[in-house]
């Protein structure tokens, strides 16, 4: 196959329930492809791979890529969790001290955090690796009216707080919005 292609993807050949949304991330572009419930479509340029992360939409934020392991999560990120009462979204990264990347999150219409949003509801987290076991933690909050606003996803991050350990064992440190961009 010499020539550039566009392939579709059935999810029901995956092995994935049908009537299911999922979010599709491109690792290689550090892309978001957006939401698919059935099939998606990509394009090939010849001679090219496509590495394609397929996550289940919940009804709260989770992790759709990082930018560390083509598993996109796989092996760098341990005991990720949602905790409802708090907002946060916690987990713990395993990467070599000084490693540095992104894990990129997804939200639902009604949380934003003070991240950047690359993309409708797509947040990109900055970390920076301080130990073998790096814990990590976003904040987020409620958006008062996710339909109002004509940017998707609620318009502009409300102030909320991102930790991660600070360097070389400091402890944590409040990460401000203008460090993240």
């Amino acid at each position: 196959l010499d020539d550039d292609q566009k392939i579709s993807v059935p999810l029901n050949r995956l092995g994935l329930p049908p009537g299911t949304i999922y979010h599709l991330w491109e690792f290689w572009e550090k892309r978001y492809l957006g939401r698919v419930s059935s099939r998606f479509q990509i394009a090939l340029k010849c001679p090219s791979t496509r590495l394609v992360a397929i996550v289940p939409e919940r009804s709260h934020p989770w992790v759709l890529s990082t930018s560390f392991h083509y598993t996109q999560g796989g092996v760098d990120l341990q005991q990720v969790q949602w905790n409802a009462q708090r907002k946060t979204l916690s987990g713990i990264l395993m990467r070599p001290a000084g490693v540095s990347g992104f894990i990129y999150l997804i939200a639902p219409k009604h949380k934003t955090c003070s991240l950047e949003q690359i993309a409708p509801g797509v947040y990109r987290y900055p970390i920076c690796a301080t130990s073998p076991r790096t814990r990590w933690r976003v904040k987020f909050s409620e958006v008062k009216n996710p339909g109002a606003s004509s940017e998707a996803f609620g318009g502009t991050p409300a102030p909320a707080s991102v930790r991660n350990p600070g360097p070389r064992g400091r402890g944590p440190q409040r990460i401000s919005r203008s460090k993240l961009r």
